[in-house]
């Protein structure tokens, strides 16, 4: 391995659709909705970036709800 901080298996990527999966069991599948099925995607997706880049969850997505995401992409662009 030469680099050691990189995950050797892709479990965080199997976890990350875990939740998608599930929801789709219990819910007996969202296929009907195509606009909620996107939307749902859509903020797993941003949630998991932000968690994956050691942001705040709570304060991300109030944040975002008022407009303002210049912190969330400030980081993303240093990290």
């Amino acid at each position: 391995m030469t680099e050691p901080h990189v995950a050797f298996t892709n479990n965080q990527a199997e976890r990350d659709l875990r939740m998608i999966k599930c929801r789709q069991e219990i819910s007996g599948g969202l296929r009907c909705f195509d606009f909620a099925v996107s939307l749902f995607a859509n903020i797993r997706s941003f949630l998991s970036t932000a968690s994956k880049h050691g942001l705040h969850l709570l304060e991300v997505i109030t944040k975002s709800l008022l407009g303002n995401t210049s912190v969330f992409l400030a980081s993303l662009t240093t990290s």
